[in-house]
């Protein structure tokens, strides 16, 4: 296997245990998966460039955990250039929150970095799909 591909895995794991540690609201393994000066755009920002983790850290912290919940990535594309990478993809997440079935679908891009041998994520921007 290439140095490219174990980046390329390494990214993989590490998008996957960001977006599980998301589901079940686990605020140790999101700190570790993120940089503290994460900056974003996404819907709760209204389209404003948000800096640092504080808001990303409440919302995890006073989140309730999914217990059943299904994740899917569509049409993945990771790129590694020296300590930089970045996955592209469509997330389709179905929750199954008591008998009830939320499915929800996204354009999510994510900038990682590397520090201290291991990936952060430093940026992303998520769009939903109506």
């Amino acid at each position: 296997m290439s140095s490219e591909s174990c980046e390329i895995r390494e990214i993989e794991t590490c998008l996957m245990d960001l977006l599980h540690s998301i589901q079940k609201a686990d605020i140790e393994a999101y700190l570790c998966r993120v940089s503290d000066q994460v900056s974003c755009f996404e819907p709760e920002t209204r389209g404003h460039l948000l800096q640092g983790i504080g808001l990303h850290r409440y919302l995890v912290e006073q989140a309730v955990p999914v217990e059943n919940y299904h994740i899917e990535l569509i049409d993945p594309m990771i790129k590694v250039a020296g300590d930089m990478a970045f996955a592209a993809y469509t997330l389709h997440l179905t929750e199954i929150i008591g008998r009830e079935e939320r499915i929800s679908s996204e354009n999510v891009t994510r900038i990682f970095q590397r520090e201290n041998l291991a990936w952060k994520m430093v940026h992303f921007h998520r769009s939903p799909i109506a």
